[in-house]
């Protein structure tokens, strides 16, 4: 294939067989030449001379030379079934292009990443028998043949694909362009309008077909809800309008299916997607008038009010949601929020119990990806995919105070809120367990975009660029983005192999690093480092940092980064003793004593310690803390407080041990009360409960004997009532 363009093309039941470049439509695209493969499909089988399964189904140009060439091949729209070496492309050329297309066959979609890679591909990972591959999603049989939410992204079934009603392709889509020129075209205008539970359909029968002549006959029009037949209309009149009524016994989302019949076969399919009940607790879905949601029903159903128009909703939550509920926490469990385009604000309320097991399927979060997401909490999730996960989101959305607790566990690209972000994360937590392989963090797998005043308390296990925060920065497109990460820090453990780093394990693009500090004790084989073990090779600025975790090695390794001599690090520093390592190439090794009992002249030089940093031997084992991190503790004059407050417990999330702080006015003196609640509203544990007078307390609230979950502490007195959140995970 040489500079071509090939369409809408079909060759089935194939049987090739040869020593090189094999393919089921193309064998062959040669070096510097552009090509274009659009609306065709395969099926048969492509061999090697010993008879074993080689090539591809539908392009074989399997050869280093194409791969590294300038070589634009386009493929959009195209499906194979071939049983194959390998599904789609044996290798592309370095600005290929693939989209929208499948294989149920050969191994995986393709041996190689094309330059403008898209998610709209798949393959089965069933019928492959592969789990992994490039430049696609695997899903499942039932995923790809019963047309779920999360498959088929994207795609034209209007005009280009059309679900496989007719079972001519096992169930997967097909193209129109199958359909013969002589059946019917899609039946026109179809509408629909609900009352109560009853639905009124509406369209135009076909008047010409599929080839735009004039239809001559018309045998029957056939009506699908949820693509299943429920009507037959016998002898419709060619273009007239049709109605016909359905009633359903439940609120749900329902989707109608009209097509018609003639002489020369079953036509068109028209779809309309219709929502039947009610979608929420209120709410018109404006800015100002958002809609409510307090039920799992309705969290569920921000998926589909979304698809409505293009203009973006809003949605606020007004009560705790648990998702330990059918159908969520069986099988493959919650379905991820695809393409959200909205607002989302949690309003401090929880969602428990996220249950997720899709362990083939990418972008896999509460949300798979984009939006705003803000105030939320997530509490005990257990979340599980491929590339591309995080227990909120998979892929790229803002978000803003996020409270998680979970477990989460992927393939590569996995965060403990989300898999992969380019946008602002501010104001949010992660505590938990995560569990991977490669580019692992406690707040995103990979990220540009800004981390401010954030923090992750978690185990991580996996093997290569592993980060407290972040597993490394990336490149979008052949372009270095740059990250930003502020007033932030993590605590914990990391367990791997190769490029380690408290903070952040790999860089990828320039990074600026400010006013952050790792807790993380770390453990690996070869460029570990207390805070980040490769600083070289972009621009790279770290200040008022550091770091004081264990670092555990059997080979190169760094206090605070092992190589750094191209880096702008300044006023940074690592503890020598808790550490174990007195090298460091960047940032100034201390002992223990020199950084809880700091000379400000020589520890912390120039650190803002009065709206950035505090440090006192209460707090943080006796290091110094971020401000945000104990909003209104204690001041270090013991100056009398003006009001009654409850500042946020530290940490929280917390195991096993929390630290509460309260003030009483100035002229107080009374009963005090502080108690503990669990989310149920049940009483808990009294903390406090005795006459006191004005000024500022603390105490430690210890959970022995507790589970893990949301719970409250209240703060009563004669003339004030408040009361706090607060996580605990075990």
């Amino acid at each position: 294939m040489k500079n071509s363009i090939l369409k809408r093309i079909s060759l089935v039941n194939l049987n090739i067989t040869g020593r090189y470049y094999k393919g089921g439509l193309v064998g062959f695209c040669y070096n510097n030449s552009n090509g274009l493969i659009s609306s065709s499909f395969t099926s048969g089988s492509v061999k090697g001379p010993d008879g074993s399964l080689a090539g591809s189904g539908l392009v074989g140009t399997y050869d280093y030379y194409i791969f590294h060439s300038m070589t634009e091949l386009r493929i959009t729209n195209c499906y194979s079934r071939c049983s194959a070496g390998v599904g789609l492309v044996g290798s592309n050329g370095l600005f290929s292009v693939i989209k929208t297309s499948y294989t149920t066959g050969g191994y995986g979609f393709t041996n190689s990443t094309p330059y403008d890679f898209s998610s709209m591909n798949y393959w089965d990972v069933e019928t492959s028998g592969c789990i992994n591959s490039y430049s696609a999603e695997g899903r499942t049989t039932k995923e790809m043949t019963q047309y779920l939410e999360n498959t088929y992204v994207g795609w034209d079934f209007e005009n280009i694909w059309m679900k496989d009603i007719y079972r001519i392709n096992d169930g997967y889509p097909i193209l129109q362009t199958q359909l013969s020129k002589y059946v019917p075209a899609k039946p026109e205008s179809l509408n629909t309008a609900v009352s109560g539970m009853e639905i009124q359909i509406s369209w135009y029968n076909p008047s010409t077909q599929r080839n735009g002549e004039l239809l001559k006959d018309l045998t029957a029009i056939y009506i699908t809800r949820n693509n299943v037949l429920i009507y037959t209309i016998g002898s419709p009149e060619i273009g007239a309008l049709q109605n016909y009524k359905d009633i359903v016994t439940e609120p749900g989302f329902y989707i109608y299916g009209i097509y018609a019949e003639n002489s020369s076969g079953k036509g068109v399919l028209a779809e309309k997607k219709q929502y039947v009940g009610q979608m929420f607790a209120g709410g018109s879905g404006t800015e100002t008038d958002p809609f409510l949601i307090s039920l799992p029903i309705h969290l569920n159903n921000v998926r589909y009010a979304l698809k409505e128009n293009k203009v973006p909703k809003y949605f606020l939550q007004t009560a705790d949601i648990d998702l330990n509920v059918t159908p969520w926490n069986e099988e493959a469990g919650w379905e991820p929020i695809d393409n959200f385009s909205g607002i989302y604000n949690g309003n401090g309320f929880k969602i428990s119990n996220l249950f997720i097991n899709r362990p083939l399927s990418n972008k896999i979060g509460l949300f798979s990806d984009g939006g705003y997401l803000k105030n939320i909490t997530l509490e005990n999730a257990i979340v599980t995919g491929n590339d591309y996960v995080g227990s909120l989101l998979g892929y790229n959305s803002s978000l803003d105070n996020i409270i998680s607790t979970a477990r989460v566990n992927g393939v590569n690209y996995i965060g403990g809120l989300t898999g992969y972000n380019s946008s602002l994360i501010s104001n949010c937590s992660f505590l938990g367990v995560i569990n991977g392989n490669d580019y692992i963090g406690g707040i995103s797998g990979v990220s540009a975009g800004k981390l401010l005043n954030s923090s992750s308390n978690c185990e991580i296990i996996g093997n290569n660029y592993l980060g407290g925060l972040v597993g490394s920065t990336l490149i979008i497109n052949l372009i270095s983005t740059p990250l930003i990460i502020e007033q932030s820090y993590a605590e914990g453990t990391i367990t791997g192999a190769q490029y380690i780093g408290g903070i952040i394990g790999n860089f990828d693009s320039s990074v600026d690093i400010i006013d952050t500090y790792t807790k993380m004790n770390i453990s690996g084989t070869y460029r570990i480092a207390g805070f980040t073990p490769f600083a070289d090779g972009y621009t790279v600025n770290i200040k008022n940092c550091y770091s004081i975790g264990k670092v555990t090695n059997t080979g190169y390794s760094g206090g605070f980064v092992c190589e750094g001599s191209s880096a702008n690090i300044n006023y940074c520093y690592w503890d020598i003793e808790t550490s174990g390592l007195t090298y460091s190439d960047g940032g100034e090794g201390r002992t223990t004593a020199e950084m809880i009992n700091p000379n400000f002249d020589y520890t912390y030089t120039g650190w803002d310690f009065v709206n950035t940093w505090k440090q006192d031997i209460d707090h943080n084992d006796g290091y110094p803390y971020l401000a945000w991190q104990y909003s209104g503790i204690e001041n270090s004059d013991n100056s009398i407080p003006q009001n009654f407050t409850l500042t946020q417990n530290y940490p929280n999330p917390f195991n096993p041990v929390t630290k509460i702080s309260y003030s009483l006015p100035q002229g107080f003196s009374g009963d005090v009360k502080l108690s503990i609640y669990n989310a149920n509203g049940q009483f808990v544990k009294e903390l406090v409960n005795e006459k006191k007078s004005s000024g500022i307390y603390s105490i430690e609230f210890y959970s022995e004997g507790l589970n893990s979950g949301l719970y409250f502490y209240r703060l009563k007195t004669a003339s004030s009532d408040i009361a706090k959140k607060m996580i605990l995970l075990k």
